[in-house]
């Protein structure tokens, strides 16, 4: 009986220890699903952060090109001014300079009709002396 019963006890201990031994791998095949399951999660974790990190580079570099084409509008428009205040400028010196040459002209006019009547007036001044 005590043979019997150190048998029963062997073979009860026999088996808590394959239950525990089992109870270990089911638990271990748990953990290891987990820590895939996990790993799995960080490693997406990671591509979306990677991903919202080109997402903002990506707007970082849009914003600058509209930055940097806005300056260079900026430039041209200026550019465009300057060459048209230039040109106003030129237009109104040559304006100015037709205007004195005009000016030139009509006194140079005015001065050869004046010659001209002195000269008609000593001529007729010669004749009435030469005459009389």
């Amino acid at each position: 009986m005590k043979m019997e019963y150190n048998k029963m006890l062997k073979n009860q201990i026999s088996d808590n220890i394959n239950q525990v031994k089992n109870q270990n791998k089911e638990k271990k095949k748990i953990i290891v699903a987990q820590a895939k399951l996990e790993k799995g999660q960080g490693s997406q974790f990671i591509d979306n952060l990677k991903m919202e990190e080109m997402n903002n580079n990506k707007i970082k570099k849009d914003k600058i090109k509209f930055q940097e084409k806005l300056i260079q509008q900026k430039k041209e428009k200026e550019l465009e001014d300057k060459i048209l205040r230039a040109r106003l400028e030129v237009e109104s010196q040559i304006l100015e300079e037709e205007k004195v040459k005009l000016e030139k002209e009509s006194l140079v006019s005015k001065l050869e009709q004046e010659e001209y009547e002195l000269i008609q007036r000593l001529q007729n001044t010669q004749l009435r002396q030469q005459e009389g």
